[in-house]
């Protein structure tokens, strides 16, 4: 720009003009580009998490299925229907709760013998949703959520019966964990977040399940990163999982944007600079 002959003063302040309006630019750049680097790294990684929660979902709710057709079956066997009965069949299958409704909706034996005598068809909320077993499913199964009476996390999944009414397995948070963890074990092998980040299963106390295979960290406690992280819990079954993605993986794109939004910034400005120069000369 010397030799467009501008005065000294005046070609100091086209170049500060050209720094100051490219400092703007980049800073503002900077700023809505981590904006939609942190958003498009929280999708990816809720996606990735519910992904993984419809698994565990799948995997807990199989065996608990499974387990309340075997209690169905124990009671096929025996004709005494007693609380301590059933609490042996709960035992038996490693649950907390077995209980018999019949067509009616009426709990008529139960592990529990505060239980007998509860009317689903007149229970509010989550209880009412297990009558679709005396119409047309053949198995129902529930999330883990807390129970009207008392608050406590359960888990309850139940199966027909073929002269009508169902049977009903139950679940406490703590007993589900020891009960499914062999079915969750394993399950984020593989299985990454944006390709850099992973799903780690932890149980309640933070010992890892299941990571990324190969990492070796299975049957260790999980240390959870820092800021140099984006880190996601989720509670899924009674299981602590976590999505983890490095920032630096996650900012490639975006430093790549800043980037060439930068070098095209300086040579626009510095074009605009030029042309300013000229016509002042």
């Amino acid at each position: 720009m010397r030799g467009l002959g501008l005065p000294r003063k005046l070609l100091v302040k086209l170049v500060g003009s050209v720094v100051c309006a490219f400092s703007v630019t980049v800073a503002i750049t900077w700023t809505v580009q981590s904006s939609l680097a942190d958003r498009d790294a929280m999708k990816v990684i809720n996606r990735a998490l519910d992904d993984v929660q419809g698994e565990i979902e799948e995997c807990v709710n199989r065996k608990l299925v499974l387990a309340a057709m075997k209690a169905r079956d124990r009671l096929s066997e025996v004709s005494d229907r007693s609380s301590e009965t059933l609490r042996a069949i709960a035992d038996e299958m490693r649950v907390d709760d077995v209980c018999v409704v019949d067509v009616n909706g009426i709990l008529v034996a139960s592990a529990d013998p505060a239980e007998v005598g509860f009317d689903f068809s007149k229970a509010d909320g989550q209880a009412k949703e297990f009558l679709v077993l005396l119409d047309s499913e053949s198995e129902f199964c529930q999330p883990l959520h807390a129970r009207s009476q008392d608050g406590a996390p359960w888990k309850y999944v139940g199966v027909w019966l073929p002269k009508g009414g169902f049977v009903q397995v139950g679940c406490r948070a703590s007993t589900l964990r020891v009960f499914a963890q062999s079915s969750v074990a394993g399950l984020t092998h593989n299985r990454h977040v944006s390709g850099a980040g992973t799903i780690v299963i932890t149980t309640e106390h933070g010992l890892i399940i299941s990571d990324a295979k190969g990492s070796g960290l299975e049957g260790s406690f999980l240390q959870v990163p820092g800021d140099e992280a984006y880190v996601v819990k989720r509670s899924i079954e009674g299981f602590d999982v976590y999505a983890i993605l490095p920032k630096a993986a996650a900012a490639v794109e975006r430093n790549t944007l800043i980037g060439s939004s930068a070098v095209m910034t300086i040579l626009a400005l510095g074009f605009v600079a030029i042309l300013v120069g000229i016509v002042i000369s």
